[in-house]
């Protein structure tokens, strides 16, 4: 039997677990096919990747396929965590790199492609999402214009001679026994797809199970153990340590309110504010102070200035010590943090507000934290404002008045006012 060792690779959203999924159904391994967005993926164990539905740890799974054993690797699609990528490649035979059909080459597939080369792994394409009208030539057209044009459809019939005439257009001995015979045969393309002079690509959509029958064939049919030699081979990577730990992870956050004008008087036309791994209070409240902040600056650029509540509202979130980072110079010593590795807040998010009736006057709010009756709250509304409020008068569901609530996501209501809109965050300041 084979050995191969294969990773699969993409832009998130790009459908890289769905893909997996449907090969280990396909191959016998698993009996249902799981979700990202469902929560119940195979490869996506780990509790932070069902909650926010992205892969953030590389995984493996073993899968038999006819004459071949498969070692496959799920690797992060998201940029944020490319590091944990890319230490895989070293240990991969072949590569899957996953296209969305609808989305083209993305900029952080333009660079998996750059890296595969850089560590000459030979690779598979398989184009996803085909079902949604993506235009299967307009994709193919990228693929020979940005990558390469040994980028070749497999999903053709072998009796199409263009096919075969493509084919010997990559390599010289395909070539040679296709002006000689006409044929191409099957070992000369495996040589040619380790050798990266043939890409094979297929076509297909993974969620709704179409085309990843034949793409599981095609990587039985083309790959081939890869023999190594006998020599023991290792990286070591030396990590300082002191009493307290290694602090490898804890750099501090990246902030750049302070820097607005010069990032917009440099040419940048959006800001991209980090959230797939963050709480609703922190995407929320960044996002409210970046827009604020944008906002009074394009209204008036020559007297525009920091305010003192924005800085205090990202105190507020979860966060580590702040820090330009880049921005200004290369960090030093003091861009990590060495005292904690834990994050500070002024705030505690303790609830969302998810109605508010005018003819009772009264909030329907949903818990996120322990609050009580009678606590000094917070309201951030959707639309940026921010006021005080008292909790008073809670009811529980059915009525019934309660002191507190205690149960996680738990459904109370209480006296409010017009201003509490949906979706208006409620937190709770921590005294200094």
């Amino acid at each position: 039997m084979n050995r191969v060792v294969i990773g699969i690779l993409a832009h998130v959203d790009s459908g890289k677990t769905t893909l997996s999924e449907g090969m280990l159904y396909s191959a016998g391994e698993i009996r249902k096919i799981g979700r990202v967005d469902h929560g119940d993926a195979f490869l996506d164990s780990h509790e932070i990747e069902r909650d926010k539905g992205i892969t953030i740890f590389s995984k493996q799974a073993v899968m038999r396929f006819r004459d071949t054993e498969f070692t496959l690797l799920d690797t992060p699609g998201h940029v944020d965590f490319s590091t944990e990528m890319e230490r895989t490649l070293s240990v991969l035979d072949y590569a899957i790199l996953v296209i969305s059909g609808t989305d083209g080459i993305q900029n952080h597939t333009e660079t998996l492609w750059r890296l595969l080369a850089r560590y000459n792994v030979p690779t598979f394409i398989f184009v996803n999402k085909m079902d949604l009208n993506a235009d299967r030539n307009a994709v193919l057209d990228e693929l020979h214009t940005r990558f390469s044009d040994g980028c070749i459809d497999f999903t053709q019939n072998y009796e199409n001679e263009d096919f075969r005439e493509s084919l010997a257009m990559c390599d010289e001995s395909i070539m040679n026994t296709f002006l000689a015979d006409g044929t191409v045969k099957n070992q000369d393309i495996r040589n040619a797809v380790v050798q990266r002079k043939i890409f094979p690509c297929y076509f297909g959509s993974a969620l709704k199970m179409e085309g990843v029958s034949e793409f599981l064939e095609g990587l039985e049919l083309y790959t081939r153990q890869i023999i190594y030699d006998d020599k023991f081979g290792a990286k070591v990577f030396k990590i300082a340590e002191d009493e307290q730990g290694t602090y490898i992870m804890n750099s501090k956050d990246l902030c750049l309110l302070d820097h607005l004008p010069d990032l917009i008087k440099s040419g940048v036309k959006s800001l991209k504010i980090e959230g797939r791994m963050k709480s609703v209070h922190y995407v929320a409240t960044v996002v409210s102070v970046y827009r604020k902040a944008i906002d009074a600056y394009l209204r008036d650029p020559e007297h525009f200035s920091v305010l003192p509540e924005w800085q205090e509202e990202l105190l507020k979130i979860s966060h580590r010590p702040y820090t330009t980072g880049f921005f200004e110079h290369r960090p030093e010593a003091d861009g990590q943090v060495y005292t904690t590795s834990s994050y500070e807040q002024t705030a505690d998010f303790v609830g969302l507000v998810n109605d508010y009736d005018a003819a009772s006057g009264r909030v329907t709010l949903e818990q996120r934290n322990n609050v009580k009756e009678g606590e000094t709250l917070e309201i951030l509304t959707p639309g940026g404002t921010v006021f005080p409020w008292t909790l008073s008068d809670m009811e529980d569901e059915t009525g019934t008045p309660i002191a507190a609530a205690p149960h996680a996501q738990m459904i109370f209501t209480a006296v409010g006012d017009a201003r509490m809109e949906p979706y208006s965050l409620v937190r709770r300041l921590k005294k200094a």
